[in-house]
């Protein structure tokens, strides 16, 4: 009789064990499942389509995708820039260092920020990134680095650089734009729902 009640605790357990793996694997089955792989042309198809956002791109050393949608500034003109939506990008191009930006624009730049909490943006180069430093309070770069950008997340500005460096530039320069459209697309997620 001992026994016997031994086999039931034992085949107890070993169900409990195979039940509680199967549900997991579920739930793991279940999370990859949900998560979409995401591709330039879904990036770029979001931001098309999200009546909240709008961009702009200053420079031409970066070639976007035709299908993004978005305005070219011919000069540094924020007063041009339509601020009625929920999330505006500025994008400024200089790969090839060849973009007009003075010391006066990236205080222009920093003020026009944040006096607007819609408006973020996204500096792709080099040769400017020794002013953004010496006029932004507490950044530094890498001698590597060849991106800069001030973006609002909940409710308050937040530096980022890094994403982009020179050897990034030299190995995929035809790739560049991708990278921004994603950032521009997980900024934007992480504004709405908290950064992760």
């Amino acid at each position: 009789m001992y026994v016997f009640f031994m086999n039931i605790k034992r085949n107890i357990c070993i169900c409990v064990v195979i039940l509680f793996i199967l549900i997991c694997g579920i739930m793991i089955f279940i999370k990859i499942s949900r998560e979409k792989p995401v591709s330039k042309e879904s990036d770029i198809q979001v931001l098309n389509h999200n009546d909240e956002f709008n961009l702009y791109i200053y420079g031409d050393s970066v070639s976007f995708d035709s299908s993004l949608k978005y305005h070219s500034l011919e000069k540094m003109d924020l007063e041009s820039i339509d601020l009625n939506y929920d999330y505006v990008y500025l994008i400024l191009c200089d790969l090839d260092g060849k973009l007009d930006l003075s010391k006066d624009d990236i205080i222009e730049l920093s003020k026009f920020m944040e006096e607007n909490t819609n408006f973020n943006y996204l500096y792709v180069g080099t040769s400017a990134l020794k002013v953004f430093e010496q006029e932004i309070q507490d950044v530094s770069f890498n001698a590597e680095d060849a991106y800069f950008g001030y973006v609002w997340m909940k409710g308050a500005p937040s530096r980022v650089y890094g994403y982009i460096t020179q050897e990034d530039i030299k190995l995929r320069n035809d790739t560049i734009d991708d990278e921004l459209i994603s950032q521009i697309c997980r900024f934007i997620r992480w504004s709405k729902e908290g950064v992760k």
